[in-house]
């Protein structure tokens, strides 16, 4: 690309892009970065922000509209009961609950990026963890841990800085801090007991397993290690999945 400058500046130039002073100098950044300059170059010629934003303002349902009829494909409990109901008109002062889609690294943090589908949820709140293998009326996969603190991710340039709220109400996504250790890559989160789970969204990558691969810690007192090492890894990447046998062993398949 570097060789090719004299050939992309008299259009940069022709096409009168309304650049900032510090990107006018064309022959310091083009030395020091040309990739990223004509990325910026491109963004202010073709803006794409702008128009995706606007197309999912004027095609995509409102929260209000959407979740009336789908509700009966994203909750797993009963449909006559409030809960459901709360989530069916997206009601912000009905029964709390988030559906975490992902866990999201951000430096040395990790937040739980989900959308609230009813009630609101507030910093600092206790809240119900529901795993993805939580049944009902039991205690397995499930977890009451107070949230750390609720935000909502602004863009800034290119980067994504959440920026610290108080609560979120229920039609809105939201970033939630502190649920590091008690979920891995999506769940539920409600102040309900009667709230059942949302159904979970599958990457078609984990549906079959192309590799399975069984893990062993040199050492037995290496074994935390490795649970950690193992956690992190399905917390960052998406298509591997970690789960152990009925006879304790380890495995990670992709």
């Amino acid at each position: 690309m570097a060789g090719k400058k004299d050939q992309f500046m008299p259009i940069v130039n022709a096409l009168r892009l309304p650049l900032k002073q510090k990107e006018m100098d064309i022959e310091k950044n083009w030395l020091q970065d040309p990739k990223k300059l004509m990325k910026k170059i491109m963004c202010v010629w073709i803006p794409a922000n702008g128009t995706l934003l606007d197309m999912m303002v004027r095609q995509l349902p409102s929260p209000l509209e959407a979740q009336h009829y789908r509700v009966t494909n994203l909750y797993s409990g009963p449909l006559d009961t409030l809960e459901a109901a709360a989530v069916a008109k997206c009601d912000a002062s009905g029964p709390m609950s988030v559906y975490v889609a992902k866990m999201v690294p951000f430096g040395q943090r990790r937040y739980a990026f989900g959308r609230v589908f009813s009630g609101t949820i507030k910093e600092s709140e206790n809240v119900r963890i529901l795993g993805p293998d939580y049944e009902h009326n039991t205690k397995r996969d499930l977890y009451v841990k107070k949230v750390g603190s609720i935000g909502w991710i602004g863009a800034r340039g290119y980067t994504y800085k959440p920026e610290s709220i108080h609560d979120c109400p229920a039609g809105n996504l939201c970033t939630i801090l502190d649920l590091d250790n008690f979920m891995l890559h999506s769940g539920t989160l409600t102040d309900s007991d009667e709230f059942y789970p949302f159904r979970n969204t599958s990457y078609s990558t984990a549906r079959a397993a192309v590799v399975q691969v069984a893990i062993d810690s040199k050492s037995p007192a290496d074994l935390p290690r490795l649970v950690q090492g193992l956690k992190r890894l399905s917390q960052l990447e998406p298509s591997a999945r970690v789960y152990v046998d009925t006879s304790g062993q380890h495995w990670i398949y992709t």
